[in-house]
């Protein structure tokens, strides 16, 4: 699957979630339901199709900050609109396999859409990688990646030397 298909799906949820998204109605427009357990803290979260109701279940490490399970919510919503019934761990796999790396791609097109970053880059001069943070409610290190590594903006507007 390539990433301008993973982008459009990701666009059409921002119809119905809105720009910061809003992860519980998109749980719940995906029939999912959110529970928080403690876990190592290897594992972000996984996703598992309930058998009595037929609903997913989407389990996240109540040890991870908000911000890193939002991201955790978004890649299992990809999970369950793939229907991957299997249970699917975020382990931070030194090399993912491919459907990981569409639920990543997914996570980061839906939480920090190209567009309005572009936009409050180029129009509103946004110069602070803390406010990208606040108002995407996303962790520094999934903005920078998605600032400076994907979108290439240039690393010193944020941090001058």
């Amino acid at each position: 699957m390539l990433r301008h298909q993973i982008k459009k799906v990701a666009r059409n949820f921002l119809l119905i979630t809105g720009i910061p998204v809003n992860v519980n109605k998109l749980a719940s427009y995906c029939n999912a339901l959110l529970f928080y357990q403690t876990m190592p803290e290897k594992i972000s979260g996984f996703s598992i199709k309930s058998p009595v109701e037929g609903r997913y279940c989407i389990v996240l490490n109540n040890r991870m900050p908000e911000s890193h399970n939002r991201f955790t919510i978004v890649h299992e919503i990809w999970h369950i609109l793939r229907k991957v019934d299997s249970i699917s761990y975020n382990w931070q796999e030194e090399i993912p396999s491919a459907e990981e790396r569409y639920a990543n791609i997914f996570a980061t097109e839906l939480l920090m859409p190209k567009e309005a970053i572009l936009e409050l880059y180029y129009k509103e001069r946004w110069r602070d990688i803390d406010l990208y943070c606040d108002f995407f409610q996303v962790s520094k290190k999934a903005m920078e990646i998605r600032l400076f590594d994907e979108l290439n903006l240039p690393i010193e507007d944020f941090y001058p030397l």
